[in-house]
């Protein structure tokens, strides 16, 4: 097996249709729907030293524009190979799809993260968030339980976009990625002026 690090997220990948770990380092410039997302203050990215990154730059995993909409990772992947039933990576949205509604976002347009499909819904082999859960299952029994409803369709269909945000962020902190929870803020909570918290 292979560490490889795609944008932010690093996964394991098998030897099945991997050619190498160059490949998928070009993709987002090789990508012709892939366009640079805009910022306001762009920053000078930070010097490392003695790292021994092939890169001598360090991106911050919380800056939304680190991150592919959700389209993009998806036509990434498909078009290289890296995709298919229960091998390669999967998109993940971090804001779960379901709520895209609520946040005035398209499903399409959501950042997301390049998983296993282990890692991304427990596919051929043991959960990782505990027995019979995948990471959205987790969010909706978040948001039954910050809601106070009995059931978990109750609550997604009840949840205000705090209370959304809140499931996110207490999950992906719990899983030791706090990193997506600053980006999803970032990118589709801070703009309908919802605090941090």
């Amino acid at each position: 097996m292979t560490n490889v690090q795609l944008t932010t997220a690093t996964a394991i990948v098998g030897t099945k249709g991997v050619g190498s770990v160059t490949k998928v380092g070009k993709l987002k410039g090789d990508l012709p729907s892939s366009k640079p997302k805009p910022t306001k203050n762009p920053k000078k990215p930070e010097e490392t030293k003695g790292t021994g990154n092939a890169t001598n730059q360090v991106t911050k995993r919380s800056d939304p524009a680190t991150y592919y909409t959700y389209d993009e990772l998806r036509a990434m992947t498909k078009e290289s190979g890296l995709t298919g039933r229960n091998v390669g990576f999967e998109s993940h949205h971090l804001l779960s799809k379901q709520f895209a509604s609520k946040f005035d976002v398209s499903q399409g347009d959501i950042i997301s993260a390049p998983l296993t499909p282990m890692n991304h819904r427990g596919s051929g082999g043991e959960k990782i968030i505990g027995s019979g859960m995948n990471i959205n299952n987790a969010i909706q029994k978040e948001l039954k339980n910050i809601v106070g409803t009995n059931t978990e369709r109750a609550a997604v269909k009840n949840a205000t976009p705090e209370q959304i945000w809140q499931a996110h962020r207490n999950v992906y902190e719990k899983m030791g990625n706090s990193d997506w929870a600053k980006a999803i803020y970032d990118a589709h909570v801070k703009p309908l002026g919802i605090p941090y918290k």
